[in-house]
């Protein structure tokens, strides 16, 4: 499976996405800990679909908006609430249930 890290790297609609992959300060850091420990948290297809739509993102608001579903994402994971991302309820996708 592809890193998250990875993906965000290539990622040439946000400059956000680049430099969490490229590291910095501690603040920056953090946040990609936390992004990868949210990745590790979703079962491998819906990695599979979290990489795909990062990849297929065709502007900076796309990325932003998957970024941020991933941190609302862990926050309910951290907090025990057994999130579920991206559901399929009846045939609609939300971005947590």
């Amino acid at each position: 499976m592809e890193e998250l890290n990875e993906v965000l790297a290539d990622c040439k609609v946000s400059d956000w996405a680049r430099s969490l992959a490229i590291g910095g300060d501690l603040g920056v850091r953090e946040t990609l800990v936390f992004l990868e420990r949210a990745f590790v948290h979703l079962s491998s297809g819906t990695q599979r679909r979290v990489i795909r739509r990062l990849r297929k993102a065709d502007c900076d608001d796309d990325v932003e908006a998957i970024l941020h579903e991933l941190l609302v994402f862990e926050v309910c994971h951290e907090f025990d609430l057994a999130p579920q991302f991206e559901p399929d309820l009846q045939g609609q996708t939300p971005d947590l249930t």
